[in-house]
């Protein structure tokens, strides 16, 4: 430490205390003290000097046993600065210990303040760094980063970034740990001096951009940083990988055979399995050999080395056809990257992950292995090696979860959940298979727990922590700093999207990285408050019991899943599941997709595609499960793939041949999460309303943007006699309405919404334009509306165009701004499919306000208007009119409605009154007249 040029500062040791003792021995310590410091802060200590700093230090540790009356500082100082000499003399264990009682005296004498904390802190973490043990370096460097916010010290920041950049790295989250290293660059500056520190850093940089899939600007990066001819045998090591993941194997193997030529046996993995991707198994033994036979020379090789070795011969062994020797390799490299795990069985899998060197290689060799007892299975039909597939990517699955936990930013869960989902869909092929092949629901219950450990899982992350915080006590400063930095962070990212300099790139980019950074604290902060209450909140359990619970028995669940090759659909009711599987190949999807397009045109050829396409989903969807769900008059539809963009009310009833919405109320959502048919929403007294419309009067032409927003003229009919507070054209502006949101219960937009699916950061929300400075001045952008706060808005209708699209992220759902509305904490939002014709829009929407206000539901409300426009306008029945509205989220009333009177109860309660009436009246005539004789 001393050796790597960190510099150690003497805390000063005449301060206030409440203790002091026998003032000559109090002398002799001082004396003691300032002599070891001077020692071990020499730039060229010596064997001697060494030694007699380690003897200073430990008399006045010592002394403390015998004087408890010595100011608790020395004690302090001398802990933590003797952990200090133990490190650079090379005994990491001993020093840990030193750096650790150094700390229990901080908690322990509340005298001291935590301040002197931050240095024990980040060496300790360092070392179990070192160590593997990332729970315990988490717990330590993220307190030492609260304490770097509250006292703003500047010193040894760098390294504080550093470590925490390889913690996220060995985590997983690639975007935090780019993060973290880019901070410790801009840390350095343009100190020549720190040239080295400064390349390792941006090797580190180079690293996380290749875990992102960033190929080609992690390679740029290596391939700059030959020029300082340093650490050269590395780079090239890493320059190879990057072309491998290109698949250029060619040049992968020129980097390898370069790098060879440096110190290390680590590279012979990488030319083994460059060699196994070109299918020239000789050569890619021969390196595996090697790679063994140069282990007793090489004591230095990591476990991470020996992980990946493991997994590249189980690689090996598949490819060759030897699948069980396969899955004990893999087995082999599991145990080798998890410090506590220990089991050699390859039917074993680790279910706990509190010990994890390197989570990427450790994913890795878990789905491998699974996909050898998939291979197993294949060859011999044996059920048992099934079951064991499945076991094994349930434990991909838990992992994945485990390290979602682990992430403070969306942008780094979406990544992960990309890279995850072969588990998730494995998991549930392996399921589905199992329960076909025993008829056992057990299985039936755990394909589709999979499926909703996967839907939405952000989403539903974010909406448990709106119901945390909720709960729990929590400063307000802290809420509303964390509001200003995701705020802050979504426009960075906005403006990083629009700029084409790359001067003003880097400058957006640096800033928004020290936000993250940031934020980060923020949360860990939060995390204090809120870790108990989050427990509650975990590992849902999906079975019966939890549909008896959420659902009436006036409703269903109709849950649709992709997999490579199959649709899985799960019908549910509050007592009920059943299940059927479509191969994908008989749901002429691409025929699916074009009849959606053509909605948004009447048009009679569209009609006649339309009417075959509904039939042909009516006999493959829903004829299977009709008889579970014919009665129950209400389904709620978790849609996934091109069905997120698809209006099932269109679809034919199997029995009647009408459309569905003759006869059932259809709403939509993201997760099973979210629904709970027995929870009582409604008021007494009406929703409190702001409707916005911006465009009545006079459209937009954006000169920046090339973008008309027209007038909408109809928009005046459809917010017509609302009751609440009314924006029209000038006054419809953003910052107006952003003012009111979360003061009223329903929020309407009767506007334009434009969406850009290849970068959804860009979709956006019109509002009149308030500053001609600022182009951007009338747009909501949809990150900005994830960042909002919505826990008090009960509804929000956008009938904009196509709020309802968006960019779809396998197993997240589609990024729209119906989403954003939801993830903001709104529960509910009914949404549009494809832009309409605005007369309809405004029909559709004056109905479903005047059923809503009766004290309808949301989702019968909303049926009742599209019946009543379909019967008031026949000559516009046609889907493309009505269909593009929908409703997703929860469907309850939001009002009890005006007390009615019920005409059935009256009528029933007096034919029930009239006849005990006549009953009594005919007993009294039938009595017997007693004569008196």
């Amino acid at each position: 430490m001393r050796k790597q040029g960190i510099i150690l500062i003497a805390f000063t040791l005449c301060c206030l205390l409440s203790r002091s003792g026998d003032p000559v021995h109090l002398e002799a310590i001082s004396h003691a003290y300032k002599t070891a410091d001077s020692l071990l802060t020499l730039s060229s200590p010596t064997d001697e000097t060494d030694a007699t700093a380690k003897k200073n230090f430990d008399e006045i540790i010592a002394a403390f046993n015998n004087d408890a009356t010595l100011p608790d500082s020395f004690l302090f100082n001398a802990l933590w600065k003797r952990g200090v000499l133990e490190e650079v003399l090379g005994d990491i264990e001993t020093a840990k210990l030193f750096y650790l009682r150094s700390l229990d005296i901080i908690s322990q004498k509340n005298i001291l303040s935590d301040s002197l904390e931050f240095k024990p802190l980040l060496y300790a973490g360092g070392i179990y760094y070192r160590e593997n043990k990332f729970d315990s370096t988490r717990i330590l460097l993220e307190k030492a980063q609260l304490l770097t916010e509250k006292y703003q010290y500047q010193e040894e920041l760098e390294r504080l970034y550093n470590i925490l950049g390889a913690l996220y790295f060995e985590e997983g989250n690639y975007l935090q740990s780019k993060n973290c290293f880019e901070k410790a660059v801009q840390i350095i500056g343009d100190d020549e001096s720190s040239t080295i520190r400064k390349i390792n850093f941006e090797t580190n940089i180079a690293s996380s951009l290749n875990r992102l899939g960033r190929y080609e600007e992690s390679l740029n990066g290596y391939l700059d940083l030959l020029q300082y001819k340093n650490n050269v045998s590395e780079i090239y090591l890493s320059i190879g990988d990057n072309y491998m993941a290109l698949n250029k194997y060619a040049e992968a193997l020129w980097y390898f055979h370069e790098s060879k030529k440096g110190k290390g046996i680590e590279v012979l993995n990488y030319i083994a399995y460059a060699h196994l991707q070109l299918h020239q198994y000789d050569s890619a033994s021969y390196y595996i050999d090697l790679f063994e036979q140069n282990l007793d020379s090489n004591k230095q090789v990591s476990r991470v080395a020996l992980g990946i070795h493991d997994t590249y011969k189980g690689d090996y062994f598949y490819s060759t056809g030897k699948v069980s020797e396969a899955a004990r390799q893999y087995q082999k490299a599991v145990t080798q990257l998890m410090l506590d795990y220990k089991d050699s069985s390859i039917y074993s899998n680790p279910t706990e992950f509190s010990g994890i060197i390197s989570s990427f290689n450790l994913f890795k060799a878990i789905i491998n292995k699974a996909k050898c007892f998939e291979k197993l299975y294949s060859e011999t039909q044996a059920i048992d090696y099934l079951k064991a597939a499945f076991d094994t990517y349930s434990s991909g699955i838990l992992l994945a979860d485990h390290l979602e936990h682990t992430m403070n930013s969306d942008d780094a869960k979406i990544f992960l959940k990309r890279n995850s989902n072969t588990a998730y869909t494995r998991a549930i092929d392996a399921a589905m298979l199992l329960y076909k092949l025993t008829g056992e629901r057990e299985f039936l219950w755990k394909a589709y727990s999979v499926v909703q450990k996967n839907k939405a899982s952000i989403l539903v992350a974010n909406l448990k922590d709106f119901e945390v915080k909720n709960k729990v006590a929590i400063p307000e400063d802290l809420l509303q700093e964390e509001k200003a930095l995701k705020y802050k962070i979504a426009r960075l990212q906005i403006k990083m999207d629009q700029n084409q300099q790359d001067s003003i790139g880097l400058k957006l980019a640096t800033e928004k990285r020290n936000d993250e950074l940031q934020l980060s604290v923020i949360q860990n902060k939060i995390r204090k408050y809120t870790n108990s209450e989050a427990a509650v909140y975990e590992n849902v359990r999906v079975d019966e019991h939890f549909f008896k619970n959420k659902l009436d028995h006036k409703s269903a669940i109709l849950d649709f899943h992709f997999s490579d090759s199959l649709l899985y659909l799960f019908a549910i009711t509050d007592n009920e599941i059943q299940s059927t599987t479509i191969p994908v190949g008989s749901l002429n999807l691409e025929q699916v997709t074009r009849v959606q397009k053509g909605l948004e045109h009447v048009e009679p050829l569209n009609a006649k595609a339309t009417d075959s396409v509904v039939q042909h989903l009516s006999a493959v969807l829903i004829q299977p499960v009709f008889p579970l769900i014919e009665k129950k008059k209400e389904w709620i539809i978790l849609p996934d793939g091109v069905f997120y963009y698809f209006p099932f009310e269109i679809i034919k009833n199997p029995k009647s041949g009408k459309a569905l919405i003759d006869d059932y109320a259809i709403s939509y959502n993201f997760s099973i999460q979210f629904i709970n048919k027995k929870e009582n929403i409604k008021k007494e007294e009406l929703p409190k309303l702001v409707a916005v419309a911006p465009f009545i009067n006079k459209g937009l032409y954006s000169y920046t943007d090339s973008v008309l927003l027209e007038r909408l003229p109809a928009t005046k009919m459809e917010i017509a006699g609302l009751n609440g507070k009314i924006l029209l054209d000038t006054s419809a502006t953003k910052s107006k309405f952003l003012d009111r949101i979360n003061h009223y219960d329903i929020l309407h937009l009767a506007t334009h919404a434009v969406m850009n699916p290849a970068n959804p950061s860009q979709s956006y929300i019109a509002f009149y334009p308030e500053d001609s400075t600022k182009n951007d001045s009338y747009k909501l952008y949809l990150n900005e509306l994830y960042n909002l706060n919505l826990d008090s808005t009960r509804l929000m209708l956008l009938s904009a165009c196509e709020t309802g699209v968006g960019k779809l992220v396998e197993g997240e759902g589609v990024m729209s701004l119906s989403r954003g509305v939801l993830y903001a904490g709104c529960p509910s939002v009914i949404t549009t499919l494809w832009p309409a014709n605005d007369q309809s829009t405004a029909y559709i929407i004056n109905h479903f306000y005047k059923y809503m206000d009766e004290g309808k539901d949301l989702t019968t409300a909303l049926k009742s208007a599209k019946l009543d426009f379909i019967k008031d306008y026949p000559a516009q029945s046609d889907p493309s009119y009505w269909a593009h509205l929908v409703l997703v989220g929860k469907t309850q009333s939001l009002y009890n409605g005006p007390a009615q009177v019920n005409v059935p109860l009256i009528i029933t309660t007096a034919v029930i009154l009239l006849a005990a009436y006549g009953l009594w009246w005919y007993i009294k005539r039938r009595k017997p007249v007693m004569v008196k004789s």
